[in-house]
């Protein structure tokens, strides 16, 4: 995969369906009409271009990648980091990589529209020479690939054909369960025998976000320091945010939010309001102004910890959660956000937030990870997604193959990611459902 820089244009970055107007680094993954456009300031998003168009914008790659990638049958960027034409590389590109003995990871049933794969198994690091695998969406490469990775939010029929007993086959979704579990009752229990999900018991885990501790070795510019806080403190002005764009979610989370606020002050930004923002930066001022926020997910499972949350914690504004089991079992520490089922009602959260909101030092109190963690709260490049499938892959062709493939498994994905996974209609059905003691039934 390649990296490609436009010279500085003389408008604005542009979200429509052309190639003008981007400022910054994007990667380009499909030719002629699909390309996913990945700069460093916004999420990815597809538009459509042609290998014309983009000799006619004269981009420059600035430097090779061990990332290539196979640009599906209308265009290839190969390992001779140029883009050529199938009919004049593929057969060149297969004979190469046989040559260097590159392990092939294929993406299966239409994985590029999906910005998952770079921002989260990459963790947006695309240069990283330590991962020398080729990668290709191009299902022609079934019988040779090494591993195949498919989307499970999306349905990957049809299946492959042929399946070799050293091949892995890598489930992914960084979505629940709720989302995806339906997709998956087509094919056999032990058909996976990798998983990439944000759950702690994958295979490969990628979570959205993680606490990283501060040791002696730790940069002073990842360190949270008392004038920072403080002055991060003096920009709020308001006292709750929610950002929502997915209505009427399963988790029920729409119904808390409605009792909320008729009781307090409540900010609501996203499609679900009708106010957005146009730009990352506009959301980040948003939340730096607020002193809490709803990261109340669309739906409550296991461990499903969203940027919801640590896009709130890396703004120093207190995250109000709608379960805390779902929270701590991902390992968070308690002390830094606040959960609603931990309470009786809408009115007794409501309570918990304006009396926090009157007294400084017990509001400061949910800062105090600062001391311990520091400011990253993303993983680092070494351990992404991507380099951890290829150096099981490597370690795969260096160990004989056939016997390492079958040591992976993924004993049942049914019970990894199965709706039993999921709490539906959490708000409605459990939250504020105070359990009768021996004393009250007898009362």
């Amino acid at each position: 995969m390649n990296l490609f820089w436009l010279g500085k244009p003389s408008t604005p970055t542009s979200t429509s369906n052309n190639c003008s107007g981007f400022i910054t680094k994007f990667v380009v993954l499909h030719l002629p009409r699909r390309v996913l456009l990945l700069n460093d300031n916004a999420r990815p998003h597809v538009a459509f271009a042609t290998l014309q168009k983009i000799e006619q914008l004269r981009w420059a790659q600035t430097s090779p990648n061990p990332f290539h990638l196979l640009l599906g049958d209308d265009g290839i960027d190969g390992p001779t980091n140029a883009i050529t034409y199938p009919s004049r590389a593929k057969k060149s590109v297969q004979n190469q990589w046989a040559k260097q003995k590159k392990p092939i990871i294929l993406g299966w049933a239409g994985l590029y529209l999906y910005h998952e794969l770079f921002v989260y198994m990459t963790n947006g690091e695309l240069n990283n020479s330590s991962c020398d695998c080729v990668f290709t969406y191009n299902t022609n490469f079934e019988s040779s690939a090494s591993a195949v990775l498919f989307h499970v939010r999306q349905s990957f029929k049809p299946l492959p054909k042929n399946r070799r007993p050293e091949q892995l086959y890598a489930m992914m979704s960084i979505e629940s369960p709720y989302w995806c579990y339906e997709k998956m009752e087509y094919v056999p229990d032990d058909y996976f025998n990798v998983s990439i999900t944000y759950h702690s018991a994958s295979t490969i885990p990628v979570p959205y976000g993680q606490l990283t501790q501060i040791t002696a070795l730790t940069s002073p510019e990842q360190i949270w320091s008392a004038a920072e806080i403080s002055e991060r403190m003096s920009r709020k002005k308001r006292f709750a945010l929610q950002i929502v764009s997915h209505c009427g979610a399963p988790s029920g989370r729409d119904v808390l939010t409605k009792q909320l606020q008729e009781l307090i002050e409540l900010d609501m930004v996203g499609k679900c309001s009708g106010k957005n923002c146009d730009e990352q930066k506009c959301y980040q001022q948003q939340m730096e102004s607020h002193f809490f926020y709803l990261a109340f997910e669309n739906t409550v499972c296991s461990e499903y910890v969203t940027e919801k949350f640590w896009n709130a914690l890396r703004s120093l504004t207190v995250p109000v959660v709608l379960c805390r089991e779902v929270v701590r079992e991902s390992g968070i520490p308690d002390d830094l956000y606040i959960a609603a089922d931990d309470f009786d009602s809408a009115a007794a959260l409501a309570d918990h937030l304006k009396a926090l909101h009157k007294d400084r030092d017990r509001y400061l109190g949910y800062f105090n990870w600062t001391k311990f963690y520091q400011k990253r709260w993303v993983p680092t490049v070494n351990t992404s997604a991507f380099c951890q499938l290829c150096e099981m892959v490597h370690q795969q062709m260096e160990e004989g193959g056939e016997l390492v493939g079958r040591n992976y498994t993924v004993k049942s994905h049914k019970k990894l990611w199965g709706a039993q996974r999921c709490r539906e209609n959490f708000v409605q059905n459990e939250l504020f459902k105070k359990k009768l003691t021996k004393d009250d039934k007898d009362s």
